[in-house]
């Protein structure tokens, strides 16, 4: 699977959540973010991470 491909994934999780998907997505974040640490270059997995943990809270907070 391409990145481009994976970021894809990541954007329809955050459009239309689904809690097996934002996991993945979080999972993958935190995977990229190990590889490319505290780059001062790299601002994208660290910004998706943060789309995708308020994905996840915005989704518990409506089955609250």
């Amino acid at each position: 699977m391409s990145r481009s491909k994976e970021l894809r994934r990541i954007e329809a999780a955050i459009e239309h959540p689904s809690l097996v998907e934002l996991k993945w997505a979080e999972e993958y974040c935190r995977m990229r973010l190990s590889y490319t640490g505290d780059s001062p270059r790299n601002k994208l997995w660290p910004r998706t991470l943060e789309r995708v943990q308020a994905a996840i809270r915005d989704l518990n907070g409506r089955t609250a």
